[in-house]
């Protein structure tokens, strides 16, 4: 079983960082939309959708973090310094969201789902670049 562990980690990590990176981001941004919108179904009635989105934040952060962490960057590094550097670069990201959020939701009336969407793909192409100029800067660009 090992080896075959093994043989799936050679053949992931033989693509370049980029597509490695386009296909956990995508994951990430799906699960962390998907995140969205099950707990805006769920508490959106009762809850306003910035606090949603700051529940959401938590757990996607932490998914992101992990994923890009180890099936993208191969770091090996402090953990809890790359942690604190990724959440940084997220924060930014939720203000950047919830500000984005509200003018979509708030100010053009746009639904709260498709306004979400939007915010997602806008953001996913900066992170990019913060990520790997500040959170995870210095990782061979091979690997």
């Amino acid at each position: 079983m090992k080896s075959l562990t093994n043989k799936i980690l050679a053949f992931w990590f033989s693509f370049d960082r980029k597509l490695r990176y386009l296909l956990v981001g995508g994951f990430n941004t799906v699960f962390a939309y998907s995140l969205f919108c099950l707990f805006q179904s769920l508490f959106g009635p009762s809850v306003h959708y910035l606090v949603v989105l700051v529940a959401v934040y938590f757990i996607s952060v932490f998914n992101s973090f992990i994923n890009l962490r180890f099936f993208v960057f191969r770091s090996r590094r402090n953990f809890w310094h790359e942690y604190l550097k990724v959440n940084f670069v997220y924060l930014w990201h939720l203000a950047l969201n919830m500000l984005l959020l509200y003018v979509f939701r708030d100010k053009m009336h746009i639904n709260i789902f498709a306004a979400q969407f939007i915010c997602a793909m806008l953001l996913v192409v900066i992170v990019y670049f913060v990520h790997i100029h500040f959170s995870f800067k210095g990782h061979d660009k091979k690997n």
